[in-house]
């Protein structure tokens, strides 16, 4: 019985977080979502996209990856300095800049531009510090643990509901943008 109270609670808790905690919620488990995602598909699209060998596009990850944690800190010290609104819309520009020379550009100083440049400003500025700050400024002391809790459980849902798909599956994900495009084209 006690932990049918508890449900209770939780559930009466979780309604009672402000709207906008629904829409910063949602807004986060499609990035997390959107993350995980290309990350499962890169090396391939790289090497096959791009011709780049596997040494090159290990380096090149390995090089983004420590830009993105770099990058996702300085995005906390935006955050603070030019508040969520201001900082997410620069780093959705930038993210978008980098997604559209990643599925049309053909050339590696596009790829090379897109994972070094607008990656980090982008998608390690649309990380976690973000979500963190508008929550945390969306709640009241009370709610505010069971609200980062639910925000942590969004986070790992995304992952889980994309590793639940078999990975032959994304195999099509990786087919060129040109070579889907002409399918349409008759």
């Amino acid at each position: 019985m006690h932990i049918l109270a508890s449900v209770g609670d939780n559930l009466e808790r979780f309604f009672s977080l402000p709207s906008q905690v629904f829409v910063l919620l949602l807004l986060e488990g499609i990035n997390s979502y959107r993350n995980y995602g290309i990350r499962m598909v890169q090396y391939q699209y790289f090497t096959n996209e791009f011709g780049i060998s596997d040494t090159e596009c290990g380096s090149l990850l390995g090089f983004k990856a420590t830009l993105d944690v770099v990058f996702g800190m300085a995005g906390g010290l935006a955050v603070d300095a030019f508040g969520v609104r201001k900082t997410t819309l620069f780093a959705l520009a930038m993210a978008i800049c980098g997604r559209f020379l990643l599925a049309f550009g053909r050339t590696k100083v596009q790829l090379y531009t897109a994972c070094l440049f607008f990656s980090p400003f982008g998608e390690a500025f649309l990380m976690v510090g973000i979500y963190k700050v508008a929550l945390y400024k969306l709640t009241t002391p009370r709610i505010r643990p069971f609200a980062f809790g639910v925000q942590y459980s969004t986070w790992n849902f995304s992952g889980a509901l994309l590793a639940s798909r078999p990975a032959h599956r994304f195999g099509s994900l990786c087919a060129s943008p040109h070579k889907s495009l002409r399918l349409f084209q008759g």
